[in-house]
């Protein structure tokens, strides 16, 4: 493997514990987990059977293939399917008047065409049900600097179609169940021996902690990737600093690539075509922030991992298909950090379902049946970052996932803040808990919280670095916060009470 040494320019420069499981003889089945991430047998569940219908559309014609490529953009408009991606599909879920479908096509819809379907599918919605590592590929992109790089050019259609691969089987091996555990076991064999380990050598934890956040931060979206071809570098690309907190970052950045080595890739010599599938991932993995000593754009790392699935599986069997999960997700909140949760599936001979949950903080929560098909997630300590919730099957080939992402409304901006005593009920029927940070230049003199419309439990905390104070009006009261000081309050039910 050739490790590329013209790689990056900064732009910024706990365990898996087995859950408790404290059912009773005939009670309902729960879970207490303690952990950052758990993978839980769900023993007692029967996924609700999906409707399947056999949908028989007419010939596609080709559209336009967009500049800027989005795995998502599969829309019903008016009778017609509409696919502006790069995948071959044959099978959607879609959302009619709530009620969730399993549709089959009578024949695939190519890429970037559309086709005509019974008018009674109009205003249905597309669901996705695979929402890790999804990211933009720009391929028409403005932004170059032809200072610092005046050979670079635009792909060309080949190039392209390779750049449409990788965003297409990135996603899917991120998506996929067993990745987790075969990152985790290479970070268990790697760490101590390989120098470019050293992030996992040095990490405050355990080997396996190191994979479940770095395998975090790699499932994070919403990256747009500007693509260019420059005969001036092997491989270059921009990176940011890693992000362990949130599921999403909405930043643009750029990435350069061979001629010679985008060619490679299509090649008939095993070691050349891993190595080149190897090297544009590589690169593609210092976007979103991994550095060489990372383990994964690395020496024997991730990356590599990714060029042999590419070569040896990926290419042949799944090609360019959109591979759907077999169980899906529906999940809403009913309560303080609580979720109840649905599983459907297409399928009534599902076995072996397992429930993941993954943050990069360590989670205090419970896992209680509810019925055949639902169980509850409450979190007993509001959580920090966001979480992936995930479902598969023995027999899986993606996971169905969801983003718990609506614990915490951070109000930080100066518009927000002037505007909190209009926009504080909105965020509180969202959010468990609002957190207001005032400093000079995002101020204001006084605050008022709703008496009205209010969920039991319901938080909001104020922090102040401003030079003059504000005031806190709740129920009949006021308090003053001044300059370095804190104050939370929660809601009763019945009134606002300040925490001590």
């Amino acid at each position: 493997m050739r490790l590329f040494l013209i790689c990056s320019l900064s732009l910024l420069l706990c365990a898996c514990d087995k859950p408790e499981d404290n059912s009773s003889s005939g009670g309902p089945i729960s879970f207490e987990i303690d952990s950052k991430s758990v993978s839980l047998p769900l023993t007692w569940i029967e996924p609700q059977i999906l409707p399947l219908d056999y949908v028989q559309n007419g010939a596609s014609s080709s559209i336009q293939p967009p500049t800027l490529v989005d795995l998502d953009s599969i829309t019903l408009d008016n009778g017609v399917v509409i696919n502006a991606t790069p995948y071959l599909i044959s099978e959607l879920y879609v959302k009619k008047d709530s009620v969730t479908k399993y549709i089959k096509f009578d024949t695939p819809i190519p890429a970037y065409s559309q086709s005509e379907i019974d008018q009674r599918w109009s205003g249905s919605e597309v669901l996705n049900y695979t929402p890790l590592s999804n990211h933009l590929f720009e391929y028409e992109s403005q932004t170059e600097d032809p200072n610092h790089h005046p050979n670079a050019v635009h792909f060309d259609a080949q190039q392209r179609n390779l750049g449409e691969l990788i965003q297409i089987y990135d996603r899917f091996m991120i998506n996929a169940p067993s990745t987790l555990s075969e990152v985790v076991q290479l970070m268990n064999q790697e760490c101590y021996v390989n120098d470019y380990f050293s992030h996992c050598n040095q990490y405050n934890g355990t080997p396996e902690e190191y994979a479940l956040d770095t395998y975090f931060a790699k499932s994070v979206s919403g990256l747009t990737i500007n693509l260019w071809a420059d005969d001036e570098v092997w491989g270059l690309a921009e990176r940011p600093s890693l992000e362990l907190t949130s599921s999403q970052r909405s930043e643009s950045l750029r990435l350069w690539m061979s001629p010679s080595l985008l060619s490679n890739m299509e090649s008939d010599i095993y070691s050349t075509s891993t190595d080149a599938w190897q090297g544009f991932v590589h690169e593609f993995y210092h976007n979103h922030g991994f550095e060489h000593e990372s383990g994964w754009p690395s020496d024997h790392g991730v990356d590599d991992m990714f060029g042999e699935k590419v070569v040896n599986d990926y290419r042949n069997r799944i090609g360019n298909t959109l591979i759907l999960p077999d169980i899906l997700l529906n999940k809403e909140k009913v309560g303080f950090a609580t979720y109840r949760i649905q599983l459907l599936s297409a399928s009534d001979a599902l076995s072996d379902i397992k429930l993941r949950l993954l943050s990069t903080q360590r989670l205090n929560a419970r896992v209680k049946e509810v019925s055949s098909s639902e169980f509850l997630v409450e979190f007993e300590v509001l959580p920090t970052t966001d979480i992936y919730l995930s479902a598969y099957s023995e027999k899986s080939q993606q996971m169905s996932s969801t983003i718990l992402n609506d614990f915490v409304k951070e109000v930080t901006s100066d518009t927000e803040i002037q505007s909190f005593d209009q926009n504080i009920s909105t965020w509180l029927a969202t959010y468990d808990k609002v957190f207001v940070s005032i400093r000079n230049g995002a101020y204001s003199g006084s605050f008022t919280l709703p008496s009205e419309g209010v969920s039991k439990n319901k938080v909001v905390e104020f922090e102040s670095t401003a030079s003059y104070d504000s005031r806190i009006y709740y129920n009949s009261l006021s308090d003053i916060l001044k300059t370095n000081e804190r104050l939370s309050y929660t809601f009763n039910g019945v009134d606002w009470e300040r925490n001590i």
